[in-house]
């Protein structure tokens, strides 16, 4: 990789190549309720909680100033043709700062299942919004930038509070839905040495269950309250306990989620759901998981993907030419305990 440069917005050449990175933690939401009815769409999203992931999205982005106006987009190393999320979040900015950007390519590189619950979207967005920044000169805060990603994300129909949330870092309960410097939640660090174990089964499509009024319904009425209970007692334990609830009350469980449950819950394994994904989650010491080996053989032969990642302490970051993440965002309304 080349060197990752950011500018001040006086201090660009028109023949010079301007680039930034940025990395955003993937994100589990156990429980969430939806608020997406102002006509603002930066105080639109859900209230809940979830966890941040260690691995996530890191987004290169590299502009060219001297060359046609063009816009490349390759996921993990292959180019995207669509990527409407990524294309919204680049004209948002371009909008926002009255700069076209020009040539601009731009690198996702994605280390969660994507379609499955793990944030991958949201991620994506807002560690573009805060490279492309990066990359200019810094025109607008982070926060601003980061309200970008959740404005792309609404826009898209593909996520209400990912953005929020990645943001933050450790478990986090969101009790004011919104963009970043609009909604609000409170993040609570977690213990070391935890693994986050996963079984994939496959997706499902936000975008069709948040236009599914039934659907949303039970989400909403499952989600009421939840995020209270959870601040009580906003422990790990606590947050998967309510998190198995919610996913039952929901009505989502799909009839391989069911027979995967039923063998944890024989093994005393609290789970629960990500959302929106076919897939369930568990958190477990890491001394603990050789034990659950027999559990991952069985997943692989049902058909599901095993996948783990320890817990992010930290939010979104614009990363420095070390690959080394900066300090996190600040002023996001998402404080820490």
């Amino acid at each position: 990789m080349s060197t990752h440069r950011s500018h001040t917005p006086g201090d660009i050449h028109p023949h010079e190549v301007l680039s930034a990175r940025a990395f955003a933690p993937g994100h589990i939401t156990g429980f969430f309720e939806i608020d997406d009815s102002d006509p603002d769409p930066l105080r639109r999203g859900s209230r809940g909680a979830g966890l941040s992931l260690a691995a996530g999205v890191v987004t290169d982005v590299s502009i060219s100033l001297s060359t046609e106006p063009s816009l490349t987009i390759a996921l993990n190393g292959a180019t995207e043709s669509e990527a409407p999320v990524s294309r919204r979040v680049v004209k948002l900015f371009s909008a926002a700062t009255g700069d076209a950007v020009r040539a601009v390519r731009i690198e996702h590189f994605v280390s969660v299942p994507q379609g499955a619950g793990f944030g991958s979207s949201g991620a994506g967005a807002l560690s573009l919004a805060l490279a492309v920044n990066a990359a200019c000169g810094r025109p607008m805060g982070e926060v601003e930038a980061a309200r970008l990603a959740h404005r792309a994300e609404i826009d898209c129909r593909t996520g209400l509070g990912t953005v929020l949330a990645c943001t933050a870092g450790g478990l986090e309960i969101r009790t004011r839905a919104g963009a970043p410097g609009v909604g609000e939640g409170r993040s609570f660090p977690v213990p070391g040495g935890l693994i986050v174990l996963c079984f994939v089964y496959g997706p499902l499509s936000t975008a069709a269950s948040l236009a599914d009024p039934a659907v949303r319904r039970k989400i909403t009425e499952a989600g009421a309250r939840l995020g209270r209970r959870l601040l009580d007692e906003p422990t790990v334990p606590r947050f998967i306990e309510l998190s198995r609830e919610f996913t039952e009350a929901a009505g989502l469980v799909t009839p391989r989620l069911r027979g995967f449950f039923e063998s944890l819950d024989r093994r005393g394994v609290a789970a629960a759901m990500t959302h929106f994904g076919e897939a369930i989650f568990t958190v477990i010491e890491a001394g603990r998981r050789s034990s659950l080996d027999d559990l991952v053989d069985a997943a692989r032969a049902d058909g599901a993907v095993p996948f783990e990642s320890r817990i992010s302490a930290e939010g979104a970051s614009v990363m420095d030419d070390d690959g080394i993440n900066n300090e996190g965002m600040e002023g996001t309304d998402v404080h820490e305990t």
